[in-house]
C-alpha cells in the first residue's frame, strides 16, 4: 500500500478528537498561522468538547480565521451547512462576522458531492471546504512528518524517525547515553545553537567524542520545532538501505521540516541531502560530527549551503561531577572526582562507566580504557571470546563485504571462521543494533559496525591491550590491498578520546609510519 493510500485509510477511520488534533496542526502549517486557539477539544487530550468554532486564529490585523471539523459519515450536507452558519452566528461566537476573514470547514467524508460543496459555499464567499482527499495529498507531499506523528503512517522506508523514537532508542541502546535526561551546564552554547538555526540554512556542531553533541543538537532542534511548529525528523541511516529513496520521498516537497543528522561522518548520501536542502526553501538541517571529520564535512556543506559551524568544548571536571551527582545519583565524592579526572571532558565516557563501578573498587581505575573496559565487558558478557574476536575484526576494518577478495572477509576466513558462522553472528549483532547488514543489488552481504564507542574500544583492546599484532603493520598491510577499508585514517586514531589510554602504543606505531 502506498503512503497516500495509508493516509487515506487512516482518515477513513479517524475519530473526532484525533481528527481535531490533526486538523489544527495541518491548518497551522498550511496557512502559516502565528497562533491557534482550540475550543473544540480538551487541552492535552484527543477528546472533543462543545465549542464554536472548533479552532480560531487571530491575525496581525486583528481579524479571525475560524475552523470547524467533522468526521460525520452520515448527513454530511446538514453538518457542513450548520457548521458554516454557526461560525457566522454572533450569538454563538461573540465575534462580529465582519471581523472574520476566512472560515474553513474540514471533514473526512470521501467523494463529497459537488452540489453540497456549492450549496455550502453559497452561504458566504469566505467559506473554504477541505476534504480528506486534499488533506491526504498535503500530508503525503508536504507534511509527511505530521502524518507519521498523528496517524502513525511510516516515514518512507525507515531512514527518518521522529524524536520520541530516537530518544527511545537511546534508552534501549547499551552503548549510548540517555537522551531523555536534562541538558545541564550548556545554557550559553544552547542559546548560540538555537540562534544559529534561526539564522542559517544549516548548522554544524562539531567536537570531540563524548562532549554531548547529540543531546544539545536534539534539544536545540526541539526548541526550534516547538517555537515555529516545524516538524523535526532525525536521519537514521543505520536502519535503512534506501536512504536516497527516502530523501526524495520525504524531503523533496516537504514544508517546514528541521532535520537532525547525527554523527554525519560520511556514511550517508550527503550530496543528495544537501542538494535537496538547497532546493527546498522550507527545510533546515543540523549536523553533528566528530572533530576529526569536520574538515571534510564542512567542505562538502560549503559547496552547497551557507552554514554556521559551532565547536562544542568539553565540559569542565566540575560540571561533569555535578551531572554525575544530580542526574545519576553518584554520591561518592571520591568516585565522582576520579571518574571525572580520567574521563577528561568526555561526559559520555564518565556516564557510561560511573554507574557500573559505583559499588566496586574504583581505586583500580587508572585510565580511560579502564572505564570503558568495565562498561563494555559488561555489555559484551553474553558473547564468547571467539565471537568477540570476530567483532574486533569487524571493528578494525569498519566494513566487511562477504565476498572473495574483501580484506576483512579474507582475514576472518584465515582465522578459521566460516561463511555461515560470520553471517549468523552478524545477524545477531544486527538484531541488537550493534552492526548494520546491507545487501547490494547483486546480492552481496555487507556488514558495517555502527556503534562508534564499541568500535573504538575493540580496536584499542585488540592492538594496544592484547598485543594482537602491530597497528603500523596492519596499516601498511591494508595499504597494499586493492579494496582498502579502514575505519579511520591512522593519524586520526591518536585524537580519539576513547583510546587515549592507548596513545603510547599508537604513537609508536605512528612514528613507524613516519606520521610524527
Amino acid at each position: 500500500m502506498s503512503q497516500i493510500n495509508q493516509i487515506q485509510e487512516e482518515l477513513r477511520q479517524i475519530e473526532g478528537g484525533r481528527f481535531q488534533t490533526l486538523a489544527n496542526q495541518y491548518l497551522y502549517r498550511r496557512y502559516s498561522l502565528n497562533n491557534i486557539i482550540e475550543l473544540g477539544s480538551q487541552c492535552g487530550t484527543d477528546k472533543t468538547t462543545t465549542g464554536v468554532p472548533d479552532m480560531y486564529s487571530v491575525g496581525e490585523n486583528g481579524h479571525y480565521l475560524f475552523a470547524a471539523y467533522t468526521t460525520s459519515k452520515s448527513d454530511i450536507r446538514n453538518k457542513l451547512l450548520n457548521d458554516a452558519k454557526d461560525c457566522l452566528d454572533r450569538s454563538k461566537t461573540g465575534i462580529n462576522p465582519q471581523l472574520i476573514d476566512r472560515i474553513i470547514l474540514c471533514h473526512t467524508y470521501f467523494r463529497l458531492s459537488p452540489l453540497v460543496l456549492e450549496e455550502v459555499r453559497a452561504i458566504d464567499p469566505r467559506i473554504e471546504i477541505i476534504g480528506p482527499e486534499t488533506i491526504a495529498s498535503d500530508l503525503d507531499g508536504k507534511y509527511p512528518a505530521l502524518a507519521h506523528t498523528v496517524l502513525g503512517v511510516p516515514l518512507g522506508k525507515g531512514s527518518f524517525i521522529a524524536p520520541d523514537r530516537f530518544i527511545e532508542r537511546s534508552l534501549n541502546d547499551r552503548f549510548s547515553t540517555d537522551l531523555s535526561k536534562l541538558l545541564m551546564h550548556r545554557d550559553s552554547e544552547f542559546s548560540v545553537i538555537v540562534e544559529s538555526i534561526e539564522q542559517n540554512k544549516a548548522v554544524v556542531i562539531q567536537g570531540q567524542s563524548g562532549s554531548g553533541k547529540t543531546k544539545i543538537a536534539l534539544d536545540a532542534c526541539l526548541s526550534f520545532s516547538k517555537r515555529h511548529h516545524w516538524d523535526l525528523l532525525i536521519l537514521d541511516s543505520r536502519y535503512s538501505s534506501h536512504l536516497d529513496d527516502d530523501i526524495e520521498l520525504i524531503l523533496s516537497e516537504s514544508e517546514n521540516i528541521i532535520l537532525l543528522v547525527d554523527d554525519a561522518n560520511g556514511n550517508l548520501s550527503l550530496e543528495h541531502l544537501l542538494g535537496i536542502c538547497l532546493e527546498n526553501k522550507k527545510l533546515k538541517i543540523v549536523l553533528t560530527c566528530r572533530k576529526m571529520h569536520r574538515s571534510e564535512l564542512t567542505a562538502k556543506i560549503g559547496s552547497y549551503l551557507n552554514f554556521r559551524e559551532i565547536e562544542l568544548e568539553p565540559l569542565t571536571a566540575e560540571n561533569i561531577e555535578a551531572i554525575l551527582e544530580t542526574e545519576y545519583n553518584i554520591k561518592n565524592i571520591a568516585l565522582r572526582e576520579r571518574v571525572s579526572a580520567i574521563a577528561n571532558g568526555n561526559l559520555r565516557l564518565a556516564i557510561m562507566a560511573a554507574s557500573p563501578i559505583a559499588d566496586g573498587n574504583f581505586e583500580a581505575i587508572q585510565e580511560p580504557y579502564d572505564l570503558l573496559n568495565i562498561y563494555m565487558n559488561s555489555a559484551l558478557a553474553g558473547y564468547s571470546s571467539r565471537e568477540q574476536r570476530l567483532a574486533e575484526n569487524l571493528a578494525i576494518y569498519d566494513c566487511c563485504d562477504l565476498i572473495e577478495g574483501d580484506p576483512c572477509y579474507e582475514e576472518l576466513l584465515g582465522l578459521g571462521y566460516d561463511d555461515a558462522e560470520i553471517r549468523d553472528f552478524a545477524s545477531r549483532l544486527n538484531d541488537q543494533e550493534i552492526v548494520t547488514i546491507l545487501t547490494s543489488a547483486d546480492g552481496v552481504l555487507a556488514i558495517r559496525m555502527e556503534e562508534q564507542n564499541l568500535r573504538d574500544f575493540l580496536i584499542c583492546r585488540h592492538f594496544a591491550k592484547e598485543g594482537n599484532g602491530s597497528f603500523a603493520d596492519f596499516i601498511l598491510h591494508t595499504a597494499e590491498m586493492p579494496t582498502r577499508r579502514i575505519s579511520k585514517p591512522p593519524s586520526q586514531w591518536l585524537k580519539c578520546a576513547e583510546v587515549r589510554a592507548c596513545t603510547t602504543t599508537f604513537e609508536g606505531n605512528a612514528r613507524k609510519l613516519g606520521m610524527k
